[in-house]
């Protein structure tokens, strides 16, 4: 499915107008994808208004497509909800016929606890939609401070935490950036996401594995891939 559309973001902003009620309108056909799971997540709800997590697809013409990064939830007025299928996992459709109002407003209100719901989802379990490559998944908490009123610290130990769950595709123990040559490599070799509080693929020594949860998984990982030096948390522990 991904495959499908190309990626333009300069293509989708000419199809969007601004005007002066504040909403966002399309002068096309366009449709919006979440994750379904967002409704589960606090990162989506529908009713008699229907609001998402700017952290979406939005795909002009059936053809390209632009990704939004906007750690604030977002009002939306669609004509029509579909729920599609992408590489296993449903998404929600939103559609916008040509001339209707995509985007309620574009002021938006911020919440602090949203940043938690972010990093669960797509950290801490390592959910990450079809449309979030290498380089986006480095930036979801670029606008935290701006759209969600929080400051979440230094930007290299957030960059430094998003890439542990990004792995090497021929092999999850090693990290994409280790093995990244040249920045075309995420679109081409794109790499495979695994949940930061994994106990199988994000921890390093046998002691880890152990105290962590799912113990069965643990005892696993720790046989198949064995550490290979003593750790500062082992050494410790020890004495």
């Amino acid at each position: 499915m991904k495959s499908r559309y190309q990626r333009n973001p300069e293509e989708v902003k000419v199809h969007l107008e601004t005007r002066e009620d504040g909403g966002v309108y399309t002068d096309t056909a366009c449709k919006i994808q979440v994750p379904e799971r967002y409704l589960m997540r606090h990162l989506a709800s529908i009713g008699n208004e229907t609001f998402i997590l700017g952290f979406f697809a939005i795909i002009m013409d059936d053809r390209y497509y632009s990704v939004s990064n906007t750690a604030a939830m977002m009002r939306i007025t669609p004509s029509t909800t579909d729920t599609v299928t992408i590489d296993g996992t449903e998404y929600l459709e939103f559609g916008f016929d040509p001339g209707e109002r995509v985007f309620y407003s574009a002021q938006l209100v911020k919440n602090a606890s949203l940043t938690f719901y972010i990093y669960d989802e797509h950290v801490a379990k390592g959910r990450i939609p079809w449309y979030f490559g290498y380089y986006d998944l480095a930036r979801i908490f670029e606008t935290t401070q701006e759209h969600a009123g929080i400051v979440l610290g230094d930007r290299a130990v957030l960059d430094f935490i998003v890439s542990t769950i990004a792995r090497n595709p021929k092999d999850y123990t090693q990290l994409y950036r280790h093995v990244l040559e040249r920045p075309s490599d995420a679109d081409t070799n794109p790499p495979v996401i695994v949940a930061f509080r994994s106990v199988i693929w994000n921890t390093s020594d046998t002691t880890s594995k152990l105290i962590g949860a799912h113990f069965g998984d643990s005892v696993s990982s720790a046989l198949v891939n064995p550490s290979e030096r003593l750790e500062r948390i082992e050494d410790m522990l020890r004495t």
